[in-house]
């Protein structure tokens, strides 16, 4: 809600939907990137929201996956 609040119009929004595109999975950062995606100042804007929101689902799908391996090397 901070970042949003102060820099929905800053154009450094595209360096910080960036860097949230690969960071560790957080409901927060989904929401986030959901709001610029919604509710972005322009069309570039939901469009980096839209890349990153998908590098951070791809992520999230890694750190699942990671999660299981180790989960399986314990049992073993």
């Amino acid at each position: 809600d901070f970042v949003w609040k102060n820099h929905a119009n800053d154009p450094r929004l595209f360096i910080i939907l960036r860097q949230l595109g690969g960071s560790l999975p957080s409901h927060k950062t989904e929401a986030f990137l959901k709001k610029v995606l919604d509710e972005g100042p322009g069309r570039d804007a939901q469009a980096a929201a839209a890349y990153n929101l998908a590098r951070y689902y791809a992520t999230l799908a890694h750190a699942h996956q990671r999660s299981q391996q180790i989960k399986q090397k314990e049992q073993e």
